[in-house]
């Protein structure tokens, strides 16, 4: 899956006894132990990126992760785009409500065939997204359950659970977060930078920001945001990072909640440092400079 492969190894099979042999001792059966969902800071920072660019940190290729399909592109400017091949995320213990159909063609009718495709992890991230923006009661009751969880009430989680749950439950509805295939391109090649040099910054390994990617792609946004989230991770798992937001302004809370954006691509990309990284980017609109001509 893209973010949050789980499972378990397969079982050694024993070998039968020989009549002259002892039997063979069975060897234990291990487990993979998933990452817990990290957040990460959504100020920019200055990278040291000077090692970074003599070669030091290389990227690992991405196994989990569907590879695109070689095929016919979209071009708009200067980005491609690649239709995403089909990748099922495994089911999660979180339980989000399925949207309908008039929700989902108004979350990826623009996108027509450049939308992901259902069950991938971009598609389910966003789909939590507009779950969390649309219903933030739904949210506010699936952070009292995990609170209720939670044996020591005082811990630094149940404390962040707690302040989460306030915010949320004052949180007033918000639009949707229609998808847009030109965001994820801009959020692909900095998610590729960040895992590729190891960094986890806003700003890429040659110091530039969001608004200069997005003006060098051609794309007039208006607003513009973007978070960053660490680990390998399932969509409902990444959403509820989102909420809780570990960064002291809470900058990642504040995008997936601005009324202001109505736009949003993500990308996962393997980390030379960390187990991965995802990068969400929204804007208040995505129209290139060719179609305002």
């Amino acid at each position: 899956m893209g973010c949050g492969a789980q499972g378990n190894q397969p079982d050694n099979k024993s070998q039968p006894e020989a009549t002259e042999k002892p039997p063979q001792k069975k060897e234990k059966e291990s487990q993979v132990v998933p990452e817990p969902a990290k957040a990460s800071q959504s100020k920019s920072e200055k990278p040291a990126v000077e090692a970074a660019k003599e070669g030091k940190h290389q990227s690992k290729e991405i196994s989990d992760e569907p590879k695109e399909e070689e095929g016919k592109q979209a071009n708009i400017g200067n980005i491609k785009h690649t239709p995403q091949v089909s990748h099922k995320a495994p089911d999660s213990e979180i339980a989000f409500p399925a949207l309908d159909s008039a929700t989902i063609s108004k979350i990826y009718g623009e996108a027509k065939d450049k939308a992901p495709q259902a069950g991938s992890f971009i598609r389910k991230l966003i789909d939590c997204q507009n779950v969390a923006r649309t219903n933030p009661a739904f949210i506010t009751k699936l952070l009292k359950s995990k609170l209720e969880k939670e044996e020591i009430k005082t811990s630094p989680i149940a404390k962040k659970l707690n302040e989460a749950i306030e915010f949320v439950a004052k949180q007033s509805p918000v639009g949707l977060l229609k998808y847009s295939y030109m965001l994820e391109g801009v959020a692909k090649g900095h998610c590729q930078d960040l895992g590729t040099f190891g960094m986890i910054s806003h700003q890429g390994s040659d110091g530039k920001g969001l608004e200069d990617r997005l003006k060098e792609k051609g794309i007039a946004f208006g607003q513009a945001g973007e978070s960053l989230l660490t680990g390998k991770n399932l969509p409902e798992e990444t959403l509820i990072s989102l909420v809780l937001d570990g960064t002291p302004t809470k900058e990642q809370r504040k995008n997936l909640y601005n009324p202001e954006f109505t736009y949003c691509g993500a990308h996962y990309e393997d980390h030379a440092k960390l187990k991965g990284i995802t990068v969400i980017n929204y804007s208040q609109k995505v129209q290139h400079y060719t179609q305002q001509l």
